[in-house]
């Protein structure tokens, strides 16, 4: 297995995704003449590349925990994030181009692979969790999400030495947040803008480049923004070197440290970076889809859901989409967990109570747990269609009664799918977990390939 090893300098990881543009011969290659199997057979469906797992080395793609280029069945040996914990995953399959569909729900997670790949539902009569194939599943299908997800311990990633940095670590992982979320660079010369009421923010990012690169600011201008710009064409070619310059996807550097203090940072300083605050409400604007994408399904593993908000609603042009929390009652997870770099938004960030502060945040129940949570105090009015209670309600209970059945329902966020489309032929994987026999994909409950020889 090729690309995840803790303590390898992360030169290793960039030169093994470079091949990934071999790769892309190949499947030119495969689309004219066809691919095999070598007698290996994926009998329960296969996910695209691009699909998030929760491993013990972080959030990793589907199509990178094992290689590429290699054999269709490959043993590995790494933890995978599931319903019960971590477990192991044994084998990594390549299926090969197939037909795939993509499921899409309300909040604007997705999970992309070939029809015949099953996802945990929920059966809207008894409450139970069922399989369903990718063909099968329709508009308003239950899907639970996994939320606070992160497994294993973290990981030490040595980059190419500049400088201080050897490692990545907190400080530069929040630098590339914001660079990632907001800012300008070419010629060497790197340029973050500050609002001008940010004067904090401003000193936080001039004492991060003094102390990680020896670089001080070298341009001051007062409207409208406060920028903190360095020169240095040293720090621009060791920054292409790592890969930072891609601003469609959170650095592998930052992600293959499996460190939620660096994942936090990181979050940090996309937010106070690109995020907006209106009347205590939070919306984030981010041009690439794929980073978009990292970002939201990031937030999941914090234990924060979010919904995508049609652009029009905002009317920022020059953005494609707007993340914004569930609800508000998330606006104080979110600063618990990770926050703003500067006063001012931290302080704009409202925690209001009401029905509205929780409102479109249903558990789905089994009826033997409603019923017992009935004589434990549940009311009958708070339960809705299909054994749904707002998560706030049930969150009370359980501080009470300490159930277990019901702490494992609160791990989940409840989705509804809202489109099945087909989407194309795309590459396609799998991954074996005998104990299992599930893994956590894009926050999805996805059932793992069962493999004969």
């Amino acid at each position: 297995m090729p690309c995840l090893f803790s303590k390898v300098p992360f030169m290793y990881f960039i030169g093994i995704f470079a091949k990934r543009g071999i790769m892309d011969k190949a499947l030119e290659s495969g689309k004219a003449n066809g691919f095999r199997t070598h007698g290996v057979t994926a009998s329960s469906g296969c996910l695209v590349d691009e699909s998030l797992i929760v491993t013990n080395y972080g959030l990793v793609q589907l199509g990178q925990i094992g290689n590429p280029q290699g054999n269709k069945h490959q043993p590995i040996s790494i933890s995978v994030a599931t319903p019960q914990g971590p477990r192991q995953a044994t084998q990594f399959f390549i299926n090969g181009l197939a037909l795939t569909r993509k499921i899409d729900t309300n909040s604007g997670y997705s999970i992309q692979g070939t029809k015949e790949h099953r996802i945990r539902v929920v059966d809207p009569d008894s409450g139970e969790w069922l399989w369903k194939r990718f063909a099968e599943l329709k508009a308003g299908d239950i899907t639970p999400l996994a939320m606070d997800s992160l497994i294993g311990e973290p990981h030490q990633v040595e980059l190419p030495p500049f400088e201080n940095v050897r490692y990545m670590n907190e400080d530069l992982a929040e630098l590339l947040g914001y660079f990632g979320a907001y800012s300008l660079s070419g010629g060497g010369t790197f340029t973050f803008p500050v609002e001008i009421e940010d004067r904090d923010v401003a000193d936080r990012l001039e004492k991060i480049l003094y102390n990680s690169f020896h670089l001080r600011k070298v341009l001051y201008k007062a409207i409208p923004t406060y920028p903190v710009e360095v020169k240095s064409p040293e720090l621009g070619h060791w920054w292409a070197q790592c890969g930072f310059t891609n601003r469609n996807c959170i650095p592998q550097a930052v992600l293959y440290t499996n460190n939620p203090q660096y994942y936090r940072a990181y979050l940090r300083g996309v937010f106070e970076g690109s995020a907006k605050i209106r009347n205590g409400s939070l919306s984030l604007n981010i041009a690439s889809e794929s980073l978009f994408f990292q970002i939201k399904n990031l937030l999941l593993a914090f234990g924060i859901p979010t919904a995508t908000v049609p652009l029009q609603s905002y009317q920022r042009p020059g953005y494609d989409h707007v993340l914004r929390f569930q609800n508000t009652s998330y606006n104080k997870v979110f600063k618990e967990k990770i926050g703003f770099i500067g006063a001012r938004k931290n302080g704009a960030l409202a925690y209001r109570t009401g029905a509205a502060t929780f409102r479109e945040d249903f558990v789905y129940l089994p009826s033997a747990l409603l019923k017992r949570l009935h004589d434990s105090g549940l009311k009958a009015d708070h339960v809705k269609l299909n054994g749904a209670v707002s998560r706030h309600y049930l969150q009370d209970i359980y501080l009470k009664t300490c159930d277990s059945e019901l702490g494992d329902a609160l791990r989940f966020f409840y989705d509804k799918v809202s489109s099945n489309t087909g989407s194309g032929e795309q590459m396609t994987y799998d991954l074996s977990v005998p104990d299992e026999l599930t893994y956590n994909a894009n926050g999805f409950i996805s059932h793992n390939t069962i493999t004969q020889l």
